[in-house]
């Protein structure tokens, strides 16, 4: 692999998680035919300099509430408000909404692992790196604690760490998709960390026969075979969308 096509690579998987992962659209006429989503407070200022925006609740928020609401100190309800509040690019909210949670439930890895998630979101990398090796401390078998851990060191440039957070997680990964995920992630940061053999033997385990079955996934898979050489980096990256709005629709914090 050449150094310009690994350079593009690793920007195309950083623009990725760093929330401005950009999906094709199905055709023109579908595009032109939905209207643009209502347009909330700002959120956070892209890596690449843009102002991003969350959107108006579309009722799966004030849904969300109404059962937090009638159980207050339940984490699996604070979780899901936070979730839906994710939905609408509302990371703000999301962490507020887990932070009150941990004041009930301190010990809760499913509110620290999500509020470390929508901090990543919000490019708050030391703040989650923060949350997240609590919950590792506090549950060791946690495989999203890894991945989100991963993260927050990678984008912070420690890549080190962020290979054996990523190394963890694969070693505890449940299925196809973790193991592509894990192993993507794990390969960039070894070659970041500048060990390309370590990197190589990660890329070994990679086979034909390796499959995944979440779409998103789909990407990652097709990365680690770029890597391996398999196909060409024309083959490897999706289609640009042909309008803004297709690119504002998709904003996203994580895959």
């Amino acid at each position: 692999m050449t150094m310009t096509k690994w350079s593009r690579s690793i920007i195309g998987v950083a623009i990725l998680v760093a929330g401005f992962w950009i999906a094709p659209r199905a055709n023109a006429q579908q595009a032109t035919a939905t209207p643009k989503p209502a347009q909330g407070a700002f959120e956070v200022t892209s890596l690449l300099g843009r102002k991003l925006y969350a959107q108006t609740d579309d009722g799966t928020i004030a849904a969300a509430r109404k059962k937090l609401a009638a159980d207050p100190i339940n984490a699996k309800l604070v979780v899901a408000l936070s979730q839906a509040q994710a939905g609408r690019r509302q990371y703000r909210e999301a962490v507020a909404t887990c932070t009150k949670g941990l004041a009930s439930a301190p010990n809760s890895v499913d509110l620290l692992v999500e509020r470390g998630h929508r901090e990543l979101g919000l490019r708050r990398f030391a703040a989650a790196q923060k949350d997240l090796e609590r919950a590792a401390a506090l549950d060791s078998k946690k495989t999203d604690v890894y991945y989100h851990l991963g993260l927050a060191h990678y984008f912070q440039g420690q890549f080190d760490a962020a290979a054996a957070a990523f190394r963890k997680g694969l070693a505890l990964a449940p299925d196809n998709d973790s193991v592509i995920d894990f192993s993507n992630w794990l390969y960039v940061s070894l070659r970041r960390a500048n060990k390309p053999d370590d990197a190589a033997k990660v890329l070994e385990k990679i086979t034909p026969d390796l499959k995944n079955t979440g779409p998103h996934y789909a990407f990652y898979l097709r990365l680690l075979h770029f890597y391996q050489g398999a196909i060409p980096e024309a083959q490897t990256l999706p289609a640009k969308p042909k309008d803004r709005m297709t690119s504002r629709r998709s904003w996203r914090s994580t895959p």
